[in-house]
């Protein structure tokens, strides 16, 4: 099929040294732009996937619209709580010291946003109360 010997033969006969020059210059060549493009390409990569993760985020916030992608720019969120700044998920689970502080900063929050949501209800039922009885007060008659 193949004679090697004769193919090895036609090769070290014919091979001079501008021939060595050139296999030097394309070998280097791929060798030095596999790496620059390599690099960009890791960069844009980065850039595609730190996009998604500002959508994900924006969309569980509710600042998005997921058809058009338009920002809405709330002073408060929903609840009238500050919409704070929150990691999204992405679903994995881990063991360890990392991982346990992580779901302990997270249960902190949860806890913080819960407290914050009961005293902004206590203090508007207090205010409801207080406004009703000077309301209803005005109408009593001293006898």
């Amino acid at each position: 099929m193949f004679d090697l010997q004769a193919i090895y033969d036609d090769f070290i006969t014919d091979f001079d040294i501008y021939n060595l020059i050139r296999i030097v210059i394309i070998v280097g060549g791929y060798i030095f732009l596999r790496g620059i493009v390599s690099t960009e390409l890791k960069k844009r990569q980065l850039k595609k996937q730190l996009e998604s993760d500002r959508k994900k985020k924006l969309l569980a916030q509710g600042l998005v619209d997921n058809d058009a992608y338009d920002v809405i720019h709330p002073e408060e969120g929903a609840s009238g709580v500050q919409v704070e700044e929150e990691i999204i998920d992405d679903g994995s689970w881990g063991w360890g010291k990392k991982t346990r502080k992580e779901y302990n900063r997270k249960a902190k929050i949860f806890e913080e946003t819960i407290k914050r949501e009961l005293e902004a209800k206590q203090a508007l039922r207090s205010e409801f109360n207080e406004d009703s009885d000077q309301d209803i007060a005005d109408l009593l008659e001293d006898d």
